[in-house]
């Protein structure tokens, strides 16, 4: 697209097979909760069918949920003195890309924003992602800030996580307290498509961070990519849709040899 920045990389490849726009740090939106899902299962692993370790959710949960609301960002309900699995506040936070899930799990992992902001920028600094700051767990911020070649790496890293990696390929589930939650991902299940995170504020516009499969001559490959800066969402999704085609058709396939 012409919009914007972004980049694609085959996975097993050290090097980006293109890239478009500026290629330096930018607002990430709710890209950022990809951080925030890897840094807590740093803290707090799952297995890939594991709920965890139960969340009780109090009346912090509740003002943090009534803050962001006033913000205007997405937030799925609380009810205080329930419980909710370590795997379902991932899935809340991931689907519907709730933020205050977000911040509730940062706080439930490393005991306060604050900790988790130190252990989470410490995290991508040991991870190699210098191009990468935050500076909350939701993404709401035009703080939160990283590269297109960061990013892919995280995607990366993120479908490495069995457990995570099966939440961001979950169109829909329910969770109890919350009701029936949708993934804001509209390519998903499309093109080979099975991640990654959405995200959208006005500094950052629209983002998809995305994974896929693309089969090219009988062989499977794993594509990262991320486009950020769209004007909508849906504008992104069909964008990316057309960059995933076009990958696939410019692989050639190459006669080596002949009998005899």
């Amino acid at each position: 697209p012409e919009y914007g920045s972004g980049a694609v990389r085959i996975v097993g490849d050290t090097t980006n097979i293109t890239e478009h726009g500026s290629q330096s740090p930018r607002p990430i939106a709710s890209i950022t909760k990809v951080i925030t899902a890897l840094v807590v299962l740093d803290k707090k692993p799952l297995d890939i069918n594991e709920d965890g370790p139960s969340i009780e959710l109090s009346q912090a949960d509740l003002d943090i949920y009534n803050q962001v609301l006033s913000q205007g960002a997405a937030v799925q309900p609380v009810t205080v003195g329930g419980t909710i699995s370590e795997r379902q506040a991932i899935q809340v936070m991931m689907l519907p890309s709730s933020c205050n899930y977000a911040e509730t799990l940062a706080r439930w992992a490393y005991g306060s924003q604050q900790e988790y902001l130190l252990a989470a920028n410490s995290w991508l600094t040991q991870n190699g992602f210098t191009g990468t700051k935050v500076v909350d767990a939701s993404g709401l911020s035009s703080e939160n800030i990283s590269t297109p070649s960061d990013l892919i790496g995280l995607g990366q890293l993120a479908m490495k996580y069995p457990a995570l990696a099966t939440i961001v390929g979950t169109k829909q589930t329910s969770v109890d307290g919350v009701g029936d939650i949708m993934n804001s991902n509209q390519l998903l299940g499309q093109l080979g498509v099975d991640g990654i995170k959405t995200g959208w504020t006005d500094e950052a516009g629209a983002c998809l961070l995305f994974s896929g499969i693309i089969n090219v001559g009988g062989e499977d490959i794993r594509i990262v990519g991320v486009l950020l800066g769209g004007t909508v969402s849906s504008q992104v999704a069909s964008d990316v849709a057309t960059l995933i085609n076009s990958i696939k058709s410019g692989f050639p396939l190459v006669q080596l040899v002949v009998s005899g």
